[in-house]
């Protein structure tokens, strides 16, 4: 029983967890050891998943973001930037998404990286939320404990941000 449960979880998230873990650490490599995390602690766990404290998908996305925080202060506290990294490595692969309607299929543009690179953690953070786990103002603002106002706000601002930082760049 627990097992099928798991199927349909992962079947399920499992795209959502990779975009959002990828567009924070923005590399491939890495992206699919830290889902793979995220996965065998939902397994290891899914006999204590109490659906009356969470929905299933909060849940999950709550174990991912554990995962993706201990991973960034392993990485802060080793001096090492997992977007520095790659950032140098764009020209050597071609990171890419999982296949999503909602997201891009391949991340070919330099200029994706530039923008996200001077984004902060939580504006990353947000945007993967928004695009990533295709959460809804509504969702994103229950996590985040503000108004669908406040997330719509956000979001405007930060599409704003990534503009500026865009026209920016192509001003170079």
């Amino acid at each position: 029983m627990v097992e099928n449960l798991f199927e349909e979880i992962y079947e399920k998230y499992f795209k959502k967890v990779y975009n959002y873990i990828f567009g924070q650490v923005l590399n491939r490599e890495v992206a699919q050891d830290l889902t793979e995390d995220v996965f065998v602690r939902v397994l290891d766990n899914l006999e204590s998943y109490d659906s009356s404290k969470a929905a299933l998908f909060t849940w999950v996305y709550t174990i991912a973001r554990n995962i993706l925080t201990n991973h960034q202060n392993r990485a802060y506290v080793k001096r090492e930037s997992g977007i520095d990294e790659s950032v140098m490595m764009i020209g050597k692969q071609q990171d890419y998404y999982y296949d999503n309607p909602n997201t891009l299929k391949y991340v070919e543009n330099r200029q994706l990286f530039n923008i996200l690179r001077e984004l902060s953690e939580a504006e990353r953070d947000f945007l993967e939320m928004r695009y990533g786990l295709e959460m809804s103002n509504e969702e994103i603002a229950r996590v985040l404990n503000i108004s669908s106002k406040a997330v719509s706000d956000r979001y405007r601002r930060l599409l704003e941000k990534c503009r500026k930082i865009h026209q920016e760049n192509m001003d170079l």
